[in-house]
């Protein structure tokens, strides 16, 4: 059995869903799909969520779904389905004080791409079995909203029973990033999570193959958008890929890997538009060779230094506290310490920051770049490093390095109005 997942550059259009529909069709061990929701769609609806006339916004989006549907020929199908899901939209947003709504409104970006995916799927790959499911009843959550986590034990259960009534030869289209809590309110793993529903597919049906159909042909050692020498990494480990998506490489969601089957299950990462350029396998075996295995940066990050009121006991007191504090308000940061936290942007932010007040001195940088270098035996780049840094400073470029270890070195700099050049570490790190 094959597990794919495709993006949601992969889904964009309607040649782009047609492009998957032809990768389906050249193998029937694919029987489990996942499918993200549509170009950024994800991005609408967050803006939606927060706009003062989200009405007429929410219609727009779902009057784009209606042109895609109609370009595939498959409006007719859809009509009855994408009507309902507006009618939902609409009332969540009359609702915005009830914070869980806001998983639900995000949640229609999958629903209908998926549903389009669907009634184009029935047609194309006909006589086929194609079965249409919803991800959040069988993906079993906690509430932490905006970024759940699976309860894998019953999700196992859940899509173990659902695929014991299915015919062998059936193919199931779901959607990626939802989940249900106990509530049945519906929870979202995380932006970019369709990666981590693919993987509990494949976990729970014991996959020999997990697919991820994306924009570019594999893992990269850095952005090939970016970066004109970017270069493909053809293999690597579990452990190589799991350190890679946790410092920000965009290709792979950051829990991706955890869930998987590792004496199974390998998982393949390749270009939807041109499958046959090959890709990234992942697998127990890796390559050991590679000392330099990646350089990631995520722009938009807040960080906040932190100096504790004279109450607080201890440096470890007052990291337990802070350690506290961010599970309450449900956010994951991409570094902590007693002097500082460094998190992605979110809405979340400020009342974390108040509520941070209560015991500590808080001094917030907004818009900030965030620097990983991934690796093998780094701690020799320690005095290299520091003259690229000084270069940098002279130019009014400062850099702080907020890890330092012998496999990962973590960096950040405030955001220049223009692109930012990194060709200095990246010819530090990578070589000429």
């Amino acid at each position: 059995m094959i597990v794919s997942k495709f993006g949601g550059s992969s889904v964009k259009d309607a040649s782009s869903i047609l492009n998957c529909l032809a990768i389906l069709k050249e193998n029937r061990q694919r029987s489990v799909v996942i499918v993200s929701a549509s170009g950024k769609t994800t991005n609408e609806l967050e803006i939606i969520w927060n706009s003062k006339e989200p009405h007429s916004l929410i219609k727009d989006v779902f009057n784009k779904h209606r042109d895609l549907a109609r370009e595939l020929g498959i409006y007719h199908l859809c009509q009855i389905y994408m009507d309902d899901l507006e009618t939902q939209a609409k009332e969540c947003l009359n609702h915005r004080t009830q914070n869980h709504l806001r998983d639900q409104l995000l949640s229609f970006g999958e629903r209908l791409s998926s549903f389009i995916f669907y009634r184009k799927a029935q047609e194309v790959l006909a006589p086929r079995e194609v079965i249409f499911d919803h991800a959040y009843e069988l993906i079993q959550t906690n509430s932490f909203y905006g970024e759940a986590d699976p309860l894998q034990d019953e999700t196992h259960r859940n899509i173990k029973k659902r695929f014991e009534k299915l015919a062998p030869e059936a193919l199931v289209i779901t959607q990626g990033f939802l989940g249900q809590n106990e509530e049945k309110n519906i929870t979202t793993l995380g932006r970019e999570g369709s990666d981590f529903s693919a993987s509990l597919f494949a976990s729970a049906l014991d996959s020999e193959i997990l697919e991820i159909w994306t924009d570019v042909d594999g893992i990269y050692d850095r952005d090939p958008h970016r970066f004109e020498n970017a270069k493909r990494l053809d293999h690597l480990s579990y452990e190589q890929a799991d350190t890679l998506a946790k410092s920000g490489m965009k290709v792979l969601f950051k829990r991706t890997i955890e869930p998987i089957n590792k004496n199974r299950t390998r998982v393949f990462v390749g270009q939807t538009s041109d499958p046959q350029k090959g890709g990234t396998i992942i697998s127990s075996e890796g390559n050991k060779e590679l000392k330099r295995l990646g350089m990631a940066i995520k722009e938009n990050i807040t960080q906040i230094n932190i100096a504790f009121n004279s109450d607080v006991s201890s440096n470890e007191h007052g990291l337990e506290n802070i350690k506290a504090l961010l599970d309450q308000c449900k956010i994951h940061p991409l570094f902590l310490s007693y002097k500082s936290v460094i998190l992605e942007n979110n809405e979340k932010i400020s009342s974390f920051v108040s509520k941070l007040k209560e015991f500590c001195c808080p001094v917030i940088f907004t818009n900030q770049i965030m620097i990983n270098l991934v690796g093998d035996e780094l701690l020799c780049l320690k005095q290299p490093l520091d003259n690229v840094l000084e270069e940098y400073e002279k130019e009014g470029k400062t850099f702080e390095v907020v890890e330092y270890r012998k496999n990962f070195i973590g960096l950040i700099t405030s955001s220049a109005k223009d692109h930012f050049d990194c060709s200095r570490l990246e010819k530090l790190f990578f070589g000429p």
